[in-house]
């Protein structure tokens, strides 16, 4: 994990600072990337590395830091299954994507499995082309040594909540030094990061937290562009951490639509004067190739 934490988010940090000649940036981690952008910033924010004003705010989207109670996963994530899946991947250095989605689909069978056999299958129907599920089956390899620290420290043992339990690149790590402001956003559908525990980031960090639930689940909760008429709705507020989530929730107005513009109004009042948007690239860091890229084109 020292790896990811040091060529992953710190080397981007660096990379988007050196570009844009800003000394700060705004980080945004979504799912395991939230989880590891969670632990890149309590890494920056201990005492002895003088990092800590490397990030202005930061963005979790569907997000667990305490898996307590991690929902449907928890029930298929025990030391016999991790270790039965260490064995696995120990013959090949990976968890293959495939093997992932299968287990994710397993968790939502009626809608992602029976239902495309019905109707596909028996009924001989064409299934519709969705935009959202084309992306989610482009699944990724999960590298070995990542996916085991990941299970172990995290679903088996929890460990990431606790103060200075798991050390990275150097450094214990405690979420409680953090002191950024954070917006979150959970989604009440969500079945791989349940809403109510997503919540629990307000009792473990040390800065003011802007808190968002939207309606629809894990990926369409958060690709979840503005529309007319509105397809989803939101509630936002200032996180609280004396608060349950019913309550939370009860306090806070319902509101028609997305939450990006909520979003946005946060960053805006964080971030400078709007300007043109600079060159993409530098001399040091030199664009790989035009939007939208070389991947997307690959059959």
């Amino acid at each position: 994990m020292d790896d990811y934490l040091t060529l992953g988010p710190l080397k981007a940090f660096e990379v988007a600072r050196a570009i844009v000649k800003s000394k700060q940036v705004h980080a945004v981690g979504y799912c395991i990337g939230g989880t590891l952008l969670a632990s890149t910033m309590a890494w920056l924010n201990h005492p002895e590395n003088g990092k800590g004003d490397t990030v202005r705010d930061w963005t979790l989207l569907v997000t667990l830091v305490d898996f307590e109670r991690p929902g449907e996963l928890g029930s298929v994530i025990s030391e016999d299954s991790v270790k039965y899946l260490e064995d696995q991947m120990s013959q090949q250095g990976y968890m293959d994507g495939i093997q992932m989605g299968n287990t994710m689909r397993s968790l939502r069978p009626d809608g992602l499995i029976w239902h495309y056999f019905i109707n596909n299958y028996l009924f001989g129907k064409q299934p519709p082309s969705i935009d959202l599920l084309f992306w989610n089956d482009d699944a990724t390899r999960m590298p070995e040594k990542m996916q085991s620290f990941y299970l172990r420290e995290c679903y088996l043992n929890n460990r990431l909540c606790l103060p200075d339990e798991l050390e990275l690149a150097g450094y214990p790590i405690d979420l409680r030094r953090i002191k950024q402001p954070l917006y979150c956003v959970s989604a009440v559908q969500d079945h791989i990061t349940p809403w109510k525990q997503v919540y629990r980031i307000n009792n473990l960090v040390n800065g003011p937290v802007r808190f968002a639930l939207t309606t629809s689940g894990h990926i369409a909760g958060v690709v979840n562009p503005p529309v007319d008429p509105p397809k989803r709705s939101f509630w936002a507020g200032n996180g609280d951490a004396s608060l349950d989530p019913e309550e939370w929730q009860a306090k806070q107005k319902r509101q028609l639509g997305t939450w990006w513009p909520d979003w946005i109004e946060w960053l805006g009042k964080r971030c400078g004067e709007s300007v043109n948007p600079p060159r993409i690239g530098s001399s040091e860091y030199p664009a790989l190739a035009d939007a939208p890229g070389t991947y997307v084109l690959e059959t």
